[in-house]
């Protein structure tokens, strides 16, 4: 099995750990952003709006991410915008501006799921082609 040969297996160690996490803070921020905003005194439509803030971001930011990638060093791309996701959600913490706080979140998009996409992507790029189905999924 490739994934385990000696060549591959502390990669596919690392990529795993690296994808369990990514999808714990998307999934963990798509289910639980419009119920933290409502704890922080939002109303009910100005959370959901946070939602559709950090969906619509990312979308937009996965195309820019991965035109970077291609462009850049992938592993450079993930570790500089997986910072700027944990910076937007730390400074959520910090009590804003809602327009600023819709900034904040985008970052947290752009951060989390568009930065994962791209790391699904390398992993698919960096096997051999007779593993990569393997090692996506």
């Amino acid at each position: 099995m490739a994934l385990f040969s000696r060549d591959y297996l502390r990669p596919t160690v690392f990529f795993w750990i690296s994808l369990f996490c990514g999808m714990v803070l998307v999934y963990g921020l798509n289910t639980w952003l419009p119920t933290i905003m409502r704890k922080a005194s939002y109303d009910l439509g100005s959370s959901l709006t946070f939602l559709a803030v950090f969906s619509l971001a990312s979308a937009i930011g996965g195309m820019a991410l991965g035109r970077a990638a291609d462009i850049y060093r992938k592993k450079l791309i993930l570790v500089i915008f997986y910072a700027v996701g944990g910076v937007g959600i730390l400074m959520l913490m910090v009590p804003n501006n809602i327009f600023i706080n819709y900034a904040f979140v985008a970052l947290a998009g752009v951060g989390s799921i568009s930065t994962s996409l791209v790391l699904t992507g390398w992993v698919a790029d960096y096997y051999l082609s007779y593993a990569r189905a393997t090692a996506t999924g």
